[in-house]
């Protein structure tokens, strides 16, 4: 009796089994969506003056190339997000649009200033449409991720050489700050190069070193009088400058 109970038990069993993979075969996936549109490129490029930013916020452009390869019902969105340091910073950007009357290959980004500095990247691109039946439909279009762009701290510098009538003696002054993501401009400690113009082509007198409050003096002779500036080398999160001071010394 025992044993015609064990296989009692082994056929439920073995039933259960067989009835439990019909279940999980019924319950597979649906193919994803193909889109009509293929995204072949992105591109994320400052509206004006560059990577540096001085303000609340700091317009981008986003120019998008794509080909059609398959009809579109309706019209199509192009979207991405943007990331920084692995980050999302921004969703659901639109980039593209596509439609039947009316088409715009160019999408604005509104940076923040409180988003951080260096670079700057679009990822999960993706492409929305309605299909004729207008159910909506979205595909990720992996092979244009990653398209990077920079967001630098912009600067903003004092700065003059004296002269005195009837003595070689000049004294070189500048102060240099950054606009940080907090929103103010703190004092900057790096290298500045004072040139002077001669014979045309500008030439370096002197590599400073900016000290904690962004200052550094310099005292040197000479008898003629030049044009000069001062040059700031950018870096990965803070832009560079050019600062020329007026008239000559």
């Amino acid at each position: 009796m025992k044993t015609l109970l064990k296989r009692a038990s082994a056929v439920v069993a073995g039933g259960a089994l067989a009835f439990s993979g019909l279940a999980v075969a019924s319950a597979a996936p649906a193919a994803a969506a193909v889109s009509p549109v293929d995204v072949t490129g992105i591109k994320v490029y400052p509206s004006y003056g560059g990577t540096a930013i001085n303000a609340s916020t700091k317009g981008y452009r986003i120019a998008t190339t794509a080909r059609q390869v398959a009809p579109i019902p309706y019209s199509a969105t192009i979207y991405v997000d943007v990331y920084r340091a692995g980050t999302r910073v921004a969703a659901n950007v639109q980039a593209a649009y596509i439609g039947s009357g009316y088409t715009n290959m160019t999408g604005y980004l509104t940076v923040q200033n409180s988003w951080g500095r260096g670079p700057f990247y679009v990822s999960n691109v993706r492409v929305q449409w309605n299909d004729a039946n207008y159910v909506k439909q979205t595909a990720v279009d992996s092979s244009v991720a990653g398209r990077t762009f920079s967001v630098k701290s912009g600067l903003k510098a004092s700065g003059k050489v004296r002269y005195w009538y009837g003595s070689s003696k000049k004294v070189a002054n500048i102060k240099l700050q950054r606009f940080s993501s907090n929103g103010k401009y703190t004092n900057y400690k790096t290298k500045v190069k004072l040139q002077r113009k001669k014979s045309g082509k500008w030439r370096t007198v002197k590599t400073l070193k900016l000290n904690s409050k962004g200052k550094a003096k310099y005292t040197f002779r000479s008898s003629k009088k030049y044009k000069y500036r001062f040059v700031v080398k950018g870096t990965s999160t803070t832009a560079g400058g050019v600062f020329t001071t007026y008239g000559k010394a």
